[in-house]
């Protein structure tokens, strides 16, 4: 049986990223802190990109579903929260790069992350949290009942 595999896709403008958003990274009114928008280090033995680097996680919405990224979490669904992204603005915030980066099938993962996709670039600059902060909206929140179990 061939192996399935995810090609890399060119992300138009008009898109939207999902991007998870735990609990602690909330504000008390529901919208994510700055410190929310952070790269994550490539995990680890990834070989699936060129030279792995650090990006904030996130999924394209052409491959996914706000309710599928809030499962995707290592914890339970109700502890996240969704922020929806406009491709368009991230990539016109100073430094920042979207890349359609797709996790692929594994052992660990059989079906992976087609929509996975990362946005690269420095978040400490100056002003860049702030600028993404502004851009999302919350699109599942806190109170969002969760999806079955066997859903996620």
């Amino acid at each position: 049986m061939a192996r399935l595999h995810y090609p890399s896709e060119d992300i138009p403008h008009g898109c939207v990223l999902f991007m998870r958003v735990h609990r602690n990274d909330l504000e008390h009114d529901g919208t994510p802190k700055p410190g929310a928008f952070r790269n994550q280090p490539p995990p680890e033995g990834d070989d699936s990109q060129p030279s792995p680097q650090p990006g904030m996680s996130t999924d394209w919405g052409k491959h996914a579903r706000p309710k599928e990224t809030r499962c995707r979490g290592r914890q339970p669904p109700e502890n996240y929260a969704v922020v929806r992204l406009p491709v368009g603005g991230v990539r016109e915030v100073p430094g920042q790069r979207v890349e359609h980066t797709p996790d692929q099938p594994s052992a660990d993962s059989p079906i992976g992350n087609r929509a996975h996709t990362d946005v690269f670039g420095d978040k400490k600059a100056p002003g860049v949290r702030a600028k993404l902060r502004k851009l999302s909206h919350v699109v599942v929140g806190l109170q969002d009942p969760p999806e079955r179990a066997e859903s996620c």
